[in-house]
This record gives C-alpha cells, structure tokens and sequence, in this order.
C-alpha cells in the first residue's frame, strides 16, 4: 500500500460504526481475538463501509446502486497516490484529469477532487452508472469540479475528446474491465497459487467484462493515445492481472514510438492485487518512477 494512503493502518470499525450508524449491523466480534471484523463477501455490509470511509474522512456523500460495482476505498486511493508522484503536482496546481469508466460510484474524481482539487472529464458507457455517478457528483457540490459524460463502447478516448475545448490535460486513468467473459469473471482461470479476494465482486457486465479483457481494453487506450499524442501528458491504467502487465508492455513496444515511456506500479490490499502503467508522448514525463523506455 502507498506510503501516504491513510489506509496502511486498518481503520478501527467499531469506531466508525459509532460515526456512520448504518454500518453497525456488519460489524461483528471475534471473541477469541476480541477484535471487531467486517464480512467483505457480503455485499451490503462492503457498501456500508465504503460509504461510511467516504463520509467519515472525505466527507462525500455516495448513493450506490446494489447491481453496480461497489469499489473498495483503500485500493482507489493508492492510484491516487500514485498520480500524485507521477505529475509531481501541489495542491494549487489546476490539473485536469480524464477518467475512463467511472462507474456509478465516479469514486477516482470524487476522492481526487475532494483532496487536490483536480478536475475531471468522466466518461461511461452504462446509462444507470451514469445516472448515478452525477447525482454523487451533484450532491457534493463538485459539478463544477466533474464533467461526466455518456460515449458508445467502442469510444475510448478519442471520440469522447473530439468535441471537448481543452486542448490538453494532465493525465487519463482507467479502472478497465478484468474479464474476457462471464467464466473469466467467476474465476474459472483463476490460478491455485493465486489467493482468493477478501471482498465480493459485485461489477455488472461492462463493468467488468471486455471482450478481450484488460488487455485488449488498454491496447485501445494506447492506440488512441497514438493519436492523441500529448493532448494528454500522461495516459495511465489499472491492470488486475500480473500476465497483463509483459502484455501491455509489449504493446507499447510494437508501438515503435521513441517517445513513449512507460512506468510500473504495485498497488495491493489484503489478498487483493493491481498493477499500473503509465506512457507519456511527452519528453519529461514527470515523477522519478519512469524505469523504461520504448
């Protein structure tokens, strides 16, 4: 977990649910520790907790629909942590960020501009994901911070940037969908060495499947950035599987473009694993984790 992620130390529940009364019905007793514990395979009591994080120490108000993905807060704002070191920014600076696939919860431009300020476009293919992201965004008083917006499938990122006046912004992040197909996301390929999740996966369809998966998602992602170019300073992505990571590598290396870098990541919580990259057409991608160069 980053070294800034509030996070490192789990939070005390008993406390919280003093704080935030409806997470009190999740919040058992371990009598042999004489420790309290969440079931996180349950699904209400994880939007119970990720509400109450978000209230408690953001102070953001989410509503989130039950058949939608309920996001973990911890792991979310690791990638924050890590945007942060990797465009080198103050909390003055007027940065603006695109996040592909916001989900209902639109929890990366919530959390990012509740902490730093930034702005953000939001893009979602799902129609009551986007019901829901801008009405979390509205009831934060962040509409001037977050523009959402509604795009086809196949539109990445630039169709969605066609009709938009900003000429450039600081970076694009993207939760991607993990899975190839309905077996893939009930973990028919999943490994033995590979631990089972602590939390439930409660992601929809284009939530969480692509046809392809992950790794064909963020090839679209590079094969617009491409074209792009540095409208976009520093293009970024989540990744679920560690094999994903020599795949998207690759990509950018068949790219054959010199001015592409890539950076990589870690960020874990519990059993639960992500990777990153990141890519820049501009030549002083800022942070000191740029290890390659294609």
């Amino acid at each position: 977990m980053h070294e800034r992620n509030r996070y490192k130390i789990s939070p005390n529940f008993e406390e919280l649910a003093r704080k935030f009364p409806e997470l009190q019905p999740f919040v058992k007793i371990n009598k042999k520790r004489n420790k309290c514990f969440i079931n996180f395979r349950d699904s209400n009591a994880l939007s119970a907790v990720t509400r109450a994080l978000l209230k408690i120490d953001f102070n953001l108000h989410v509503e989130l629909p039950m058949d939608r993905l309920i996001p973990t807060v911890p792991l979310r704002l690791n990638y924050i942590h890590w945007l942060e070191d990797l465009i080198q920014t103050t909390h003055n600076d007027d940065i603006f960020g695109i996040d592909i696939g916001t989900g209902a919860s639109c929890i990366y431009p919530l959390l990012a501009a509740r902490m730093n300020g930034w702005n953000f476009l939001a893009t979602e293919v799902d129609q009551r994901c986007v019901h829901y992201a801008q009405k979390n965004v509205t009831i934060n008083d962040l509409d001037e911070k977050i523009k959402i917006k509604m795009v086809a499938a196949q539109d990445i990122l630039c169709t969605p940037l066609r009709n938009e006046n900003r000429q450039q912004y600081d970076f694009c992040m993207c939760n991607p969908p993990f899975f190839i197909d309905s077996l893939d996301a009930k973990g028919a390929n999943r490994t033995s060495v590979r631990p089972q999740p602590k939390s439930v996966c409660t992601g929809k369809g284009s939530e969480i499947i692509y046809d392809g998966g992950e790794v064909e998602f963020v090839k679209c992602i590079i094969e617009d950035s491409t074209q792009l170019q540095s409208r976009v300073k520093c293009y970024t992505s989540m990744l679920g599987k560690k094999s994903s990571l020599d795949h998207v590598i690759a990509i950018l290396k068949d790219k054959n473009v010199s001015t592409v870098y890539y950076t990589t990541s870690i960020f874990s919580q519990g059993n639960t694993a992500r990777w990153s990259v990141a890519w820049s057409f501009c030549s002083d991608l800022p942070g000191n984790e740029v290890q390659h160069r294609t």
